[in-house]
């Protein structure tokens, strides 16, 4: 690992603490590893970050740990937040630790050890819905990508997660107040071991999705210049989305973009949209 860190690109404390603070506005999450004293097996705790203004960072635990999970026996190994695509990892000294939070004297550099292949996106105000074996868990979705989901589900009694099936697939229905926003068929490819309220990362199954019937003969498409966009509000995001159309036909349209930043993905559903010919 030492080795590894000393080829990455460092970070300065300057640069750690501005993203500390976004991640804070968001009310967003950074993910704290632990080591156990006696036996050196590593526990990964999610946790907020509170407002940073230099040396000290308090952050608060999203959810109690549990009787395995005795602070006490264990001691700080990193801990690592997201910047867009980029993975930083912070090795800091811990001030105070409880069950409530921990408190960090942050360190002059830190390292960017990753980079994600697709960019993430926060979500807010999503509703979701988790089914499995005629079993509905309710909960909210907590960020997305083009390939991966980050969902919070919340356990009412007499349900327990120990109904879920990890290596069975899951229907995902996200929506808001008034629609339905994706539907699909999807994989649980990790999750936390909180007993009331559990983070799953889900995997969509579908690469394509064919909504109405083939027809017989196809509609001719079209590529125009100058070539028109699209422009929408994402449902998930809730933030405006330009995309240039590729071709276009009178049943339909299709578009480009880049897959590091791509929002769109199958099962997605816009409830409203529009196309701007030449301004």
């Amino acid at each position: 690992m030492d080795s590894q860190l000393e080829q990455s690109r460092k970070v300065s404390k300057k640069y750690l603490v501005n993203i500390l603070n976004y991640i804070n506005f968001q009310d967003s999450t950074i993910l704290i590893n632990l080591e156990h004293l006696k036996y050196g097996n590593i526990i990964s705790l999610p946790a907020k970050p509170q407002p940073c203004l230099g040396d000290t960072l308090d952050c608060l635990w999203v959810q109690k740990t549990g009787p395995h999970q005795k602070l006490s026996s264990y001691k700080l190994f990193n801990f690592l937040l997201a910047d867009g695509q980029k993975l930083l990892l912070v090795r800091a000294d811990v001030k105070e630790m409880s069950e409530g939070g921990i408190s960090f004297i942050l360190p002059e550099t830190c390292y960017e050890v990753g980079s994600r292949k697709v960019r993430r996106y926060f979500c807010e105000g999503i509703q979701v819905e988790l089914i499995q074996n005629s079993i509905v868990f309710y909960g909210f979705l907590v960020e997305f990508s083009s390939v991966s989901f980050k969902v919070e589900i919340v356990t009412s009694p007499p349900q327990t997660f120990q109904w879920v099936n990890p290596e069975s697939t899951v229907h995902a229905i996200f929506k808001n107040d008034l629609d339905i926003l994706y539907s699909g068929e999807c994989i649980i490819t990790r999750q936390t071991a909180g007993k009331k309220t559990r983070t799953f990362v889900l995997e969509p199954l579908n690469n394509q999705m064919c909504r109405f019937k083939p027809k017989k003969i196809r509609s001719s498409r079209h590529t125009l210049s100058p070539s028109p966009n699209i422009i929408f509000r994402h449902p998930l995001t809730r933030k405006m989305i330009t995309l240039q159309v590729d071709d276009l036909s009178g049943s339909g349209f299709s578009v480009e973009e880049y897959y590091e930043n791509s929002v769109l993905l199958p099962g997605l559903i816009i409830p409203e949209l529009y196309i701007e010919i030449a301004n």
